[in-house]
């Protein structure tokens, strides 16, 4: 799967940010995430009603996770832009 930027919308909290979907690195749980400030959320629904639920200060490792794993999580149609399946 290719996906035209895996991003979900301008960061409520920073407005500086794309929100994208990462993986952490220790225990493989997936959350949104703030590529500026780092700001985090648990779902898609919960970063795009604005910064109130935002996690902040977290400093653990995580990774972009993959267009499969996003469209595992159910969570593709919080994209913004095209995806393209292959």
């Amino acid at each position: 799967m290719s996906l035209k930027g895996k991003k979900f919308n301008e960061c409520p909290v920073c407005r500086l940010g794309e929100l994208l979907v990462v993986k952490d690195v220790k225990f493989g749980v997936f959350s949104i995430m703030c590529d500026d400030c780092e700001a985090e959320w648990e779902n898609p629904s919960d970063a795009l009603v604005g910064g109130s639920k935002a996690i902040l200060g977290n400093e653990k490792p995580v990774k972009d996770a993959s267009m499969e794993e996003i469209l595992k999580l159910g969570w593709t149609q919080f994209l913004k832009g095209d995806y393209y399946p292959e």
